[in-house]
């Protein structure tokens, strides 16, 4: 089911109470969030797929969801990172992204039958409207919606009851709004994922590190709209050209202060099996000529391991400080970040 509406319809709350239903149906229903600006169980910027089985808490929604089961499994959210508050910002990107974990479900329901039948809910941007229908279609398509829930917006009904009038396999609803709703607190959910609002498995410290720790073992990529990609970030061999997002490794410096950070499931260099002879001098080559060992499309298609906050930035004094969720060095991951800052207050 897809639930669409306008601004503070109410369309996470009727999210949350179809959910609910479910659950006490003893049902595990998968919650997808196509809603960047919210974040739900994981942070801003992001779209994400959560597997539930037990009652949300009606006050603080999502953000009360622990990802510890009374079995003593650990669930972790399914997270691709867009580093934007509105698919409107990248379109391109938010295409590509909501490809990516519209796929990645596919074949994780394909493995389990038990949250196959369960289905899912997914909740979409409020930001999303009839100027850019064709996105909403291609949602509908990637995820093989058949069923539309419109709230409180009786055009957009129209419109897509008119849209899907002759496929039968896709039933258009439309509904109120939602009764109580309150206006969504953007950043609660990166204070609720450092500091374990809601969550006692973490435990959120502040890490002191050189930076070339991010500029060597876990390189920082940073999501660019339509620009000129340099040589020095594409593959050997390729031209330069215009790309409506780019992905460009950037530079440790004062500019990093306060982003938020994604450190993806992705490693930050391949496995050598070359003998270490011929790896120095491969090394001496690649210093001579740096070049973007990992392509674009490895970036973008990789989901979320977790997230840092770059909190100092230094670089007279040769250091910056990260928050992190839990202690622990950083893993050599490849990090990637977006517009979004946050100032840890």
């Amino acid at each position: 089911m897809l639930v669409l509406g306008p601004k503070d319809s109410g369309k996470t709350t009727i999210v949350r109470t179809l959910a609910n239903y479910a659950i006490r149906q003893q049902e595990t229903p998968i919650i997808i969030n196509l809603d960047p600006s919210e974040g739900m169980t994981v942070v801003p910027g992001t779209i994400s797929a959560t597997t539930f089985s037990k009652p949300l808490n009606a006050q603080d929604g999502f953000l009360s969801y622990s990802l510890l089961e009374s079995n003593g499994i650990i669930d972790y959210p399914l997270v691709y990172h867009y580093g934007y508050l509105s698919p409107s910002d990248q379109p391109s990107l938010y295409k590509k992204v909501v490809k990516s974990l519209a796929d990645s479900i596919e074949k994780q329901l394909s493995l389990s039958p038990k949250y196959s039948k369960s289905g899912f809910i997914i909740d979409t941007s409020d930001q999303i409207d009839h100027s850019n229908y064709q996105l909403l279609q291609d949602i509908i398509a990637d995820f093989k919606v058949d069923r539309i829930l419109v709230v409180d917006n009786e055009r957009l009904f129209s419109d897509f009851n008119k849209m899907y009038s002759q496929n039968q396999s896709v039933s258009v609803a439309k509904v109120p709004k939602s009764g109580g709703v309150s206006n969504n607190i953007i950043y609660s959910s990166i204070i609720s994922f450092f500091f374990s609002q809601f969550n006692f498995l973490l435990f959120p410290i502040h890490t002191p590190l050189p930076p070339f720790y991010l500029m060597n073992l876990s390189p920082l990529f940073f999501i660019t709209k339509e620009s000129l990609a340099p040589s020095s970030t594409l593959p050997i061999g390729q031209v330069r050209q215009v790309s409506e997002t780019q992905i460009t490794k950037v530079e440790v410096d004062e500019k990093l202060s306060h982003m938020l950070i994604a450190v993806l499931q992705l490693d930050s260099q391949k496995p050598s099996v070359l003998p270490p002879q011929q790896q120095k001098e491969e090394e001496k080559e690649e210093e001579a000529v740096e070049s973007l060992q990992i392509d674009e499309s490895s970036i973008i298609n990789s989901p979320v391991l977790g997230y840092i906050n770059i909190t100092l930035v230094d670089m007279k004094a040769s250091h910056l400080v990260v928050l992190s969720p839990a202690p622990g060095r950083i893993p050599e991951k490849v990090l990637l970040a977006g517009e979004i800052q946050w100032i840890d207050s």
